[in-house]
């Protein structure tokens, strides 16, 4: 699947920032290990483009609160749309892009399957 070296940056990206999460949900506590913790996390977890102009609350703590809401089916629509122009343009593109989305809904319909109530994060 990595036939081009430009791959392996995002893999190792996501590798080092999943590493650390999984290392912060093993130490449980908050302790001197957080701030840099949480420093490397940020530095690994890139963002595209956030629409942030769709929530527009006077009070911010609403525009946290629903900003994903708002923006989640504007983002679903152009991702799909993407991805069905690709469908053409790059077929070898989207046959990789439904693997990985066909293994992921597998994983999650697993780990429902093996504990709901962490699945459902109770």
């Amino acid at each position: 699947m990595l036939r081009r070296r430009e791959n392996l940056r995002p893999l190792f990206f996501h590798t080092a920032y999943f590493g650390l999460l999984v290392l912060g949900f093993e130490r449980g506590v908050v302790d001197w290990w957080s701030v840099p913790l949480v420093m490397l996390l940020c530095m690994t977890s890139f963002q595209g483009a956030v629409r942030t102009t769709e929530t527009r609350f006077r009070y911010n703590g609403f525009n946290v609160l629903f900003f994903f809401f708002a923006v989640g089916p504007s983002i679903m629509r152009a991702d799909t749309q993407y991805m069905l122009v690709m469908r053409k343009r790059h077929p070898r593109w989207f046959r990789q892009a439904v693997t990985e989305l066909s293994i992921l809904m597998v994983v999650q319909v697993g780990l429902l399957v093996v504990d709901w109530r962490a699945f459902l994060g109770a």
